[in-house]
């Protein structure tokens, strides 16, 4: 995707592949729905397929008409234009107020429904989670930040139950857990950093506190059954719970030595293969699969990982790895194979970029990223060559595809779906806008693959 016409604007909503027509077709429950129409209003909420969703509401005409001329009435289970607004995603101006800032990116729950981002408050001591795209599905959501006064909570919501709508464009909910980590801790340790992830099946939160690591059980009321201390002089700032990899459960952490000037990728095996997960004295392993030198501060992020869905690649982006064109800085996205069996990496292919995230697309053929020009691209591992043409990305906004990011990518769902960021907004200077935007191949892409088949296989059969 190099020019901005490959981004397709939709007005109305976000579009996909295969839109429905004007006129939904009727279904053989249409009468009922005509007749009882307070079934209607039940049934609605848990309509996640839209073409399903409009052809139901259609059958009660006045619904229909009321659903197409305020959206609010009857809204549907997926997000409709500018409901991904986020505020405070990042410093606000004047510089150095730092009123709000975005801890964590925005990430998809395993089960693929629900997005959460959490942000903080310096000056009112609190941080507060927006929700993306809301269902009844009982999912709990996880919020993690850490006050002014060096207090750090991570906190377990029930994603079911809010109170309300709050001041930053999501809604207050209730709380199931709250953790005290200072408190678990020691009221000794400061930090400034705290990051989380969930783990695959759900069950466990890993909190990542700049040298202390602790696996907690949901279940358990977040009850720490695992615990890492970091190498010395060593600051976690990322962490990335994995699949199964060798037979182990495994979490990949991202490391910086402050005074060694190192950064580091381990991967730490919380379980040992073929022992109870329920003993809590099981013994750990740490083991460190990349270590490369690094220059900045450890507090400046020019430097990210991402990992491939089957763990066999490691996508980094190091702000560090320079190529000067002129005077232009180029920086770079290193792609890694992962060798389980020596638990090491070695470095496949390098491309330049500019991005503040990087992702693998959950069929692992691509890696989403910004390119030299700040357009967001995909890059193609098979051929080690930026896709150009083969890739559409629609959603509903018209602004400058240098303002676009791509930020996640839905891990399930029928359509191939993916969380924008939109850094065009500027109606506040601190804030920016979330999109959920569809994302497919394009038919000559589908022929060109097709066409590459059949000439393998007219090669195998002589």
């Amino acid at each position: 995707m190099s020019t901005n016409d490959d981004l397709m604007h939709n007005e109305d909503e976000i579009a996909e592949p295969t839109l429905p027509s004007s006129s939904p077709p009727s279904l053989a429950f249409g009468n009922i729905l005509e007749i009882f129409p307070e079934f209607l209003q039940l049934i609605l909420p848990y309509i996640a397929d839209r073409i399903v969703w409009k052809s139901i509401i259609s059958s009660n005409k006045k619904y229909y008409t009321i659903s197409k001329e305020n959206k609010k009435t009857f809204p549907p289970p997926w997000p409709r234009n500018f409901k991904l607004q986020l505020r405070g995603c990042r410093f606000s101006l004047p510089p150095g107020s730092y009123k709000y800032k975005l801890c964590n990116p925005g990430v998809w729950s395993p089960c693929g429904t629900p997005i959460a981002c959490n942000t903080a408050d310096y000056e009112n001591h609190r941080h507060g989670i927006v929700i993306f795209d809301q269902r009844y599905d009982g999912s709990f959501l996880v919020s993690a930040g850490v006050t002014c006064s060096h207090n750090a909570f991570v906190i377990i919501w029930n994603y079911n139950a809010r109170t309300g709508e709050n001041d930053d464009g999501g809604y207050d909910y209730i709380k199931l857990q709250e953790w005290n980590i200072i408190e678990e801790l020691g009221d000794n340790v400061e930090f400034q950093l705290i990051r989380i992830d969930i783990s695959p099946c759900s069950r466990y939160v890993v909190v990542l506190a700049e040298k202390y690591v602790l696996l907690k059980d949901v279940q358990n009321n977040g009850k720490t059954i695992k615990s890492l201390l970091l190498p010395e002089n060593e600051v976690g700032m990322q962490i990335i719970f994995s699949t199964t990899t060798d037979g182990h459960r495994s979490i990949f952490i991202r490391t910086n030595n402050i005074y060694r000037n190192r950064e580091t990728i381990k991967i730490w095996h919380p379980y040992d293969n073929g022992v109870d997960e329920d003993d809590p004295d099981t013994t750990f392993s740490l083991i460190t699969i990349l270590d490369q030198s690094r220059k900045r501060s450890f507090y400046e992020e020019y430097y990210e990982f991402a990992l491939s869905r089957d763990n066999s690649m490691l996508a980094i982006y190091d702000g560090e790895q320079q190529v000067y064109d002129g005077e232009q800085k180029i920086c770079k996205v290193m792609l890694y194979s992962i060798d389980n069996n020596n638990k090491s990496t070695t470095l496949k292919q390098s491309f330049p970029a500019r991005c503040t995230s990087i992702q693998f697309t959950p069929n692992d053929k691509y890696i989403s990223y910004n390119n030299q020009n700040g357009l967001p691209a995909f890059w193609d591992i098979t051929t080690g060559r930026e896709i150009t043409d083969r890739m559409n990305i629609t959603y509903n906004n018209n602004s400058n595809g240098n303002n676009i990011h791509l930020v996640n990518f839905s891990p399930t769902g029928s359509g191939q779906r993916i969380l924008v960021k939109d850094t065009s907004y500027t109606f506040f200077k601190d804030h920016h806008r979330f999109f959920i935007a569809s994302y497919w191949e394009s038919e000559d892409s589908k022929q060109i693959e097709n066409n590459k088949n059949e000439d393998s296989i007219k090669q195998l059969t002589g």
